[in-house]
């Protein structure tokens, strides 16, 4: 009975306890609650039943001067719904005896949510909140960020390998594929790749499939099996994903896999190309420059070669520079030969003299 009476004792008169924390009664939080039930963005993500935690118990805040001579209080505070806890940030100032909340914000987990002024949440926090709560393709897009660095994030590849694998053991499939994309190109790691590729591919991602079928062609992270490869890559240029069409037309139409039949690989390579695949067209123009099952055509061939090396594409420079290099224009394929090695073409850099 006396630690009951104490406690309402503590509540009323609003005194500090346990450090930094207080109990407090001063309707701040009472007000910034009312703002925070008014709001959908809020109300939505924590459910219902919308009160603070611990009794109100608050931590990290203080008071100040507010205008007109009035008070300002700052206050962090526990917070919880049916659905979800969080953590309640807010400024308030007293005005006429009124509590007037300036700004308010909810943290829950890593996802922030503006409560005032009200709105949807605040860039990524609603896929944050959403991959908390297990939604695979939200931890994917917000990989996808940290990938990129896009939307004001810092890029980073340890980040989105984090969220690419809790996208990916949520069984969405973009996820796998983005994961064994991120384990083949910025961590070098072929075979943890063609894992992740395969689950992906087994969940019908087009570009899963690809991923596998090309490292199944070159026998990197797994033996080499151009067949299978040739399959994968057929099946997902089937799907619409473009940069498989090029890559399939090519060894079709060189016979690596399946009989040799050109005509179908400049076929599928050109469909690639025409999406505006750039991988798609360095094959094309290949084709072009042998007259492989496709009328051979030499100016299209450096004309598609220089797009794609003016597109920023290594392998495009490379070819282009070795097609100058077999013409005997030393002066010129040593230009491109360069420009490849700069680009991150390992093999145009002896050539260029690098």
């Amino acid at each position: 009975m006396f630690k009951l009476l104490l406690l309402v004792v503590v509540a009323v008169v609003g005194v500090p306890v346990f450090g930094s924390f207080m109990i407090r009664c001063d309707g701040s939080l009472d007000a910034a609650l009312e703002r925070v039930r008014a709001c959908p963005a809020a109300a939505d993500a924590l459910g219902a039943g919308i009160d603070p935690s611990f009794l109100g118990l608050t931590c990290g805040g203080g008071r100040s001067g507010g205008p007109d001579g009035g008070e300002r209080v700052a206050w962090e505070t526990p917070v919880k719904g049916h659905a979800a806890d969080a953590t309640l940030e807010y400024v308030a100032d007293k005005v006429d005896d009124e509590w007037r909340i300036v700004e308010a914000r909810l943290w829950i987990g890593d996802a922030e949510i503006h409560v005032v002024p009200c709105g949807a949440a605040a860039a990524g926090s609603s896929d944050a909140l959403a991959c908390d709560q297990g939604d695979g393709a939200a931890c994917n897009r917000l990989g996808v960020r940290y990938a990129a660095g896009l939307e004001g994030e810092a890029r980073s590849v340890d980040r989105a390998r984090q969220l690419y694998e809790r996208a990916c053991a949520a069984k969405n499939a973009t996820g796998c594929a983005n994961l064994g994309a991120l384990h083949e190109r910025d961590l070098g790691d072929p075979r943890a790749a063609a894992s992740y590729y395969r689950l992906g591919c087994e969940a019908r991602s087009p570009a899963a499939c690809a991923g596998l079928g090309a490292l199944l062609a070159d026998g990197r992270g797994v033996a080499r099996d151009e067949a299978k490869a040739v399959a994968l890559l057929g099946g997902a240029c089937d799907d619409g994903h473009a940069p498989a069409c090029g890559r399939a037309g090519a060894l079709i139409a060189r016979g690596r896999g399946v009989p040799a039949d050109p005509r179908r690989g400049a076929a599928l390579t050109g469909r690639g190309c025409d999406a505006a695949d750039q991988r798609s067209c360095v094959e094309l123009a290949s084709l072009y420059a042998e007259g492989l099952g496709i009328a051979r055509d030499e100016a299209k061939a450096v004309a598609l070669w220089r797009a794609a090396c003016d597109g920023g594409l290594a392998a495009g420079c490379a070819r282009l520079g070795r097609h100058f290099e077999a013409l005997g224009r030393a002066e010129t394929a040593a230009k491109y030969l360069r420009r490849a090695c700069a680009a991150g073409h390992a093999g145009a850099c002896p050539a260029a003299g690098d």
